[in-house]
């Protein structure tokens, strides 16, 4: 019998490879999503300062320059917040994707190892149906008259 070869094998390749590209993805995604939220925090931070220093003003002035810079906070905040959102559905798609893509490979693997079991169960089936053949010739000669003849010819009865 020949030897066990799943025929999708390439298939099941290139669907590891789209797999671990949707997993770099995933981590770039990561990555990203990690940057806009420390970017988020920083223009929060500033913001809180911006409002502190606001309440403390005393003069119209200084009041006055200071909710500017306070305003362009808030814009910094707003602005980083969207960023932050961008990155999270950003890392949302990829987790789906990547989640999709294991699932294909997840697929294949388990038609794979069933492939493998039926031709295991075929060549043991073969196996034994040999073993029953060669077991069978040899009782049917086993069981044929021995009289022969001194030319290996069988002796009438």
């Amino acid at each position: 019998m020949r030897r066990y070869q799943f025929r999708l094998e390439q298939l099941l390749a290139l669907r590891h490879a789209f797999e671990q590209a949707a997993r770099v993805e995933l981590v770039s995604a990561l990555a990203e999503e990690r940057e806009m939220e420390r970017s988020y925090l920083a223009a929060l931070d500033s913001y809180k300062a911006e409002r502190e220093l606001l309440a403390a003003s005393s003069d119209v002035t200084t009041f006055w320059k200071e909710e500017t810079w306070l305003s362009m906070a808030a814009a910094s905040l707003f602005d980083a917040r969207s960023r932050l959102t961008l990155a999270m559905e950003r890392r949302e798609k990829a987790r789906i994707a990547w989640i999709e893509r294991s699932k294909e490979v997840e697929a294949l693997e388990r038609l794979k190892e069933r492939y493998r079991i039926r031709h295991e169960q075929e060549y043991y089936r073969q196996e034994a149906v040999e073993v029953d053949s060669v077991v069978s010739a040899r009782f049917r000669a086993e069981s044929l008259p021995m009289n022969t003849a001194s030319n290996g010819v069988i002796a009438d009865a």
